[in-house]
């Protein structure tokens, strides 16, 4: 890792809280500009777009950390979104509505949140990640791939959807609890593909790579100097709590409307996706850069000795303890809780909103308190 001695000598240290909040400001807005791309004619309703683009700032930013060598800012950042993503945000979704199974092409989906996450925890109990963890939750994620993009049974869909004169008559998720095709977003005038519009969007994704490289970089940089500063604050720490709540905070976006209008199993299915993207595509890929690190050294010019092989072996990814104890534990407990709301079994209210609302203040404080005693780290 990069010497921490020189960061102490760095003359820009007192900046780290304000590169940070730069750092947080970048992510955030790229999240808000590529649902705005992604979203239009209604895609809010499609949730496999929606955890997609939900997702990329919090892979640039964590594969960045990677980059610079700073893989436990990587690691704090993914599971820091994952708990963010099933506590906070499907609690808000709660308040605003009572959360019912929905099609059950999506809520099949729910459990292998539970899968994925013994998947971690069982990995955990030797303080590091290797290419077999990798290649389990690689594994699992394909089978979620197949059943995420399966084709839709026309038949099964024309009596799954909810139309808006249904609302009109005071229909709602109680009633028509499986609907599919309703949109509450402003219906947009696609239009052809000309030139002129594929310029537009090529420069729009530019900008937005650009930002998510620069954002990436300042929250590692800026997490790495608040350390410093913040009475020896771990870098994991800041990761799981202060730059998580800049990538979880988009994603409540439209949610309030989904879930007040009978779609928040919509909104579920696309936080549950954000946790599996996290845990079966972005992990696995931080495990095994240390791997390819051999057959590309230019992956090295940064990283410092993070990603650099020593003795001809890599170097394992760690799995922190204070990650396994808490952020792992909480998914484990997201993951059994939607059990039965999958079934149909239970329905999440607003007393378990608030719930959960408390519960991701709780793993904030309890977060922060850990990040500041070494023995965790």
């Amino acid at each position: 890792m990069p010497d921490d001695a020189a960061v102490v000598l760095d003359p820009y240290v007192r900046l780290g809280p304000l590169i940070l909040l730069g750092g947080m400001i970048a992510l955030f807005a790229c999240s808000r500009v590529l649902t705005i791309l992604f979203a239009r004619g209604g895609a809010d309703a499609r949730v496999g777009p929606r955890a997609l683009t939900l997702f990329v700032p919090i892979a640039a930013a964590s594969l960045v950390a990677m980059f610079l060598g700073r893989p436990e800012i990587a690691v704090g950042i993914v599971f820091g979104t994952s708990v963010g993503a099933v506590t906070s945000v499907i609690g808000f979704v709660a308040v605003a509505g009572p959360i019912h199974p929905g099609p059950p092409r999506w809520r099949r989906l729910w459990p292998f949140l539970l899968v994925a996450s013994l998947l971690v925890f069982v990995a955990g109990f030797k303080g590091s990640l290797n290419w077999h963890d990798a290649v389990a939750l690689v594994i699992e994620g394909m089978i979620v791939y197949s059943l995420w993009t399966e084709p839709l049974n026309p038949d099964a869909s024309s009596h799954d959807t909810l139309t808006e004169s249904d609302l009109a008559h005071g229909a709602d998720d109680h009633h028509a609890p499986y609907a599919t095709a309703l949109s509450y977003a402003t219906p947009t005038d696609q239009g052809d593909w000309t030139i002129g519009r594929v310029v537009v969007l090529t420069f729009e994704l530019a900008m937005v790579a650009a930002l998510l490289w620069l954002g990436g970089w300042a929250v590692t940089q800026g997490a790495v100097r608040s350390s410093t500063t913040l009475r020896g604050m771990s870098t994991s720490g800041l990761a799981a709590s202060v730059v998580s709540i800049a990538l979880v905070l988009p994603m409540m976006h439209g949610s309030w409307r989904m879930a007040a209008g009978g779609r928040a199993w919509a909104s579920v299915t696309a936080q549950v996706g954000v946790v599996l993207l996290n845990l079966c595509a972005l992990l696995p890929l931080l495990i095994l850069l240390p791997y390819a690190a051999a057959h590309a050294p230019t992956l090295t010019r940064w990283s410092g000795d993070a990603l650099v092989w020593h003795e001809g072996l890599p170097r394992l990814l760690i799995y922190p303890t204070a990650v396994w104890r808490i952020d792992n534990v909480l998914l484990i407990i997201m993951g059994v809780m939607l059990l039965p709301v999958a079934l149909g079994k239970w329905a999440l209210g607003r007393e378990e909103g608030l719930a959960l609302i408390a519960g991701y203040a709780f793993y904030l404080t309890a977060t922060i308190a850990t990040s500041l005693n070494p023995n965790f780290r």
